[in-house]
């Protein structure tokens, strides 16, 4: 049986192998899974990543950007992290106690990014061009995803802060597409 593998889909992904419909297709996650022997369950991540998408116009439209004009999108991002973290950390009980698969995933989402969009925008500044991009696409992926994920937080809890945190993130955007243009012409294959 010969498999469909994509050759170098691994370099435009976030890594999140359990939630990619290309998985099966892809070199790395199939040498992962032969080395370790493992095979995680695999839901239907293109129906949750859908709901995520669906969610992002209307959480990023209801919540204005802070003026962050002082800041760059490293110290941003590092804010985030630290504020998402201390959120997070305040609200170990919302994850326990809550059967919401819609929360439970938004969690997940939230934990996975959290200092995956601060990674992926230091990475940047280290890379040639055509890398660069593909950096600077995976964490605005991962902004637009943490930011549907805090929506949905958002409208079971109608916790101000996440406001707060949601502005953060969307002033990250703003100030990423201000400075890389560029950014909303480059489509990951296969991804975008």
């Amino acid at each position: 049986m010969e498999l469909d593998l994509i050759t170098d889909i691994h370099k435009y992904c976030d890594n999140w192998c359990d939630r990619c419909i290309y998985s099966t297709r892809c070199e790395l996650f199939l040498e992962t899974i032969y080395k370790n022997e493992k095979r995680k369950a695999v839901f239907n991540p293109e129906g949750f990543f859908n709901v995520l998408r669906n969610t992002f116009a209307q959480a990023y439209n209801s919540f204005d950007a802070i003026d962050h004009s002082s800041r760059n999108l490293m110290e941003l991002s590092e804010l985030y992290a630290k504020e998402s973290n201390n959120w997070l950390g305040r609200n170990e009980l919302l994850r326990k106690q809550n059967n919401s698969a819609d929360i439970l995933d938004a969690l997940e989402v939230i934990h996975y990014y959290q200092y995956f969009i601060f990674l992926k925008l230091k990475n940047s500044y280290q890379c040639q061009y055509d890398e660069k991009l593909i950096q600077l696409k995976l964490a605005e992926v991962a902004i637009s995803r943490s930011i549907s994920a805090w929506y949905i937080i958002f409208k079971e809890t109608n916790a101000e802060e996440i406001g707060n945190l949601i502005s953060i993130l969307k002033s990250i955007l703003i100030l990423l597409n201000e400075a890389n243009p560029e950014l909303k012409s480059f489509y990951r294959p296969y991804f975008d």
